[in-house]
C-alpha cells in the first residue's frame, strides 16, 4: 500500500504542475472578450464560443493555443459599418450569378439545383467567412488549414506577460460538438481530465506531438484513446496511478496492427460491411474513428512509423512503472526485514 502511495504523491505532484501550466479560465475569458469587441466593429448579432483543448483547460500556455468560433446567421449577416459593407460587396462581385446590393448566400440559393449543390453552398459560405475574418484585420487566412477547409485566421493576444495564440473560424459546428462530449466524458468518467494531461505530456516529452510534423499524433486522437480506456474499464480503481498504469498496460496489450479500430462513442455501432471495413483499413493503419463520424479516422495523418513510436512509448512507460512498483516494494520488504 505504501509503495502505491509514494507513486501516486509523485503523479500528484506532478499533475498539479501540469495543471498550473494550463491556460487558465481567466485567459480564456480575457482572449474571448477580445474576440467579441472585435468581431463587434465589423458584424452584429453574432456569439463567440471556445472549443477543442483550452476550452477543457487541456491546453499547456508553452504548447498550447485557443480555439474559438463566430457563431453568426451568414444568411442574414449584418455588416456594422458603411465601408465595411463595401468592401465584402467588392470582394465578391465577380462571382457567377451574384447581383451587386444582394446577400451573397441568398442570390446564390435559387440558382442552386444540381449535383453539385452542396459544393456550392459550402464555397459561397466560405467566400463569406473568408472576408469576414479578413475584415476584422487580425491576421491573415491561413495557408494550411487545420480546421476542414474553414477559413482560419491566427494572431496573438497579449495576456499580461504571457502572448497567447487565438485560431478564429466562423460557424465551427463540428469541433464545438467534439468540445461538448469531451466535457461530458471529464464529468463522467473520473481522472479523464488527468489521464488526458499526463498522456499528453509523456508524448510530447518524447516528441511525438511535434508541430512541425504531420505525422505524429494529434491531442484528439489522445483524447479519444483515454476515453476509449475508460469506457472499456472494467476494474475498480481507488488512485490515479493505477489508472495511468492500467492506460498503459490497456494499449501495452493494445495491437493495432490487428485490432486497428479504436472507438469511443456510446451509441453508434460501426457498419460491418466489407466496403467500410475495407474503406477503414485501406492504409492498415491505426483506426481512431471519431464519435459523431464514424467513417472519420481521426488518427488518419499517422503513419506505421509514427504509430508503432506511439506504441512502443507505452510499452516502455508500462515497463518503467512496472520496474518502479517492484523495486519500492523491495525496498519495502528489506525495511520490514531490518
Amino acid at each position: 500500500m505504501q509503495t502505491k502511495a509514494n507513486i501516486e504523491n509523485q503523479l500528484q505532484a506532478k499533475l498539479n504542475q501540469l495543471k498550473r501550466n494550463t491556460i487558465p479560465q481567466e485567459c480564456l475569458n480575457f482572449c474571448l472578450d477580445f474576440v467579441h469587441t472585435r468581431v463587434g466593429k465589423v458584424i452584429k448579432n453574432f456569439e463567440v464560443k471556445p472549443y477543442g483543448g483550452a476550452a477543457n483547460q487541456l491546453s499547456s500556455m508553452k504548447n498550447g493555443d485557443i480555439d474559438c468560433t463566430i457563431i453568426c446567421d451568414l444568411y442574414n449577416i449584418q455588416i456594422v459599418q458603411k465601408d465595411k459593407i463595401d468592401q465584402l460587396d467588392h470582394a465578391i462581385r465577380k462571382l457567377d450569378r451574384y447581383r451587386p446590393g444582394d446577400n451573397l448566400l441568398k442570390a446564390f440559393k435559387p440558382h442552386i439545383n444540381s449535383d453539385k449543390a452542396n459544393e456550392i453552398i459550402v464555397n459561397a459560405e466560405n467566400i463569406v467567412k473568408q472576408h469576414i475574418l479578413e475584415l476584422l484585420g487580425l491576421g491573415n487566412i491561413m495557408d494550411d488549414n487545420p480546421y476542414d477547409n474553414n477559413p482560419t485566421i491566427r494572431f496573438s493576444v497579449q495576456y499580461q506577460d504571457l502572448t497567447v495564440f487565438v485560431d478564429l473560424t466562423i460557424n465551427s459546428d463540428y469541433p464545438l460538438k467534439n468540445t461538448r462530449y469531451i466535457r461530458q466524458c471529464i464529468e463522467k468518467y473520473q481522472y479523464t481530465r488527468d489521464l488526458i494531461l499526463c498522456i499528453k505530456h509523456i508524448i510530447q516529452v518524447n516528441e511525438l506531438t511535434r508541430t512541425d510534423s504531420h505525422r505524429n499524433i494529434k491531442s484528439y486522437s489522445i483524447y479519444m484513446m483515454v476515453i476509449h480506456y475508460l469506457r472499456n474499464n472494467n476494474q475498480t480503481f481507488n488512485y490515479f496511478n493505477e489508472y495511468l498504469i492500467g492506460f498503459l498496460n490497456y494499449y501495452d496489450k493494445f495491437n493495432w496492427q490487428y485490432n486497428k479500430i479504436i472507438q469511443c462513442d456510446d451509441f453508434k455501432q460501426i457498419d460491418n460491411s466489407p466496403k467500410t471495413l475495407q474503406q477503414l483499413a485501406q492504409y492498415g493503419r491505426l483506426q481512431i474513428l471519431d464519435p459523431f463520424e464514424l467513417n472519420r479516422n481521426v488518427a488518419d495523418n499517422m503513419t506505421d512509423k509514427s504509430t508503432q513510436q506511439l506504441f512502443l512509448l507505452f510499452k516502455n512507460e508500462y515497463k518503467k512503472f512496472q520496474k518502479l512498483l517492484q523495486l519500492q516494494e523491495n525496498k519495502s520488504t528489506q525495511q520490514k526485514v531490518e
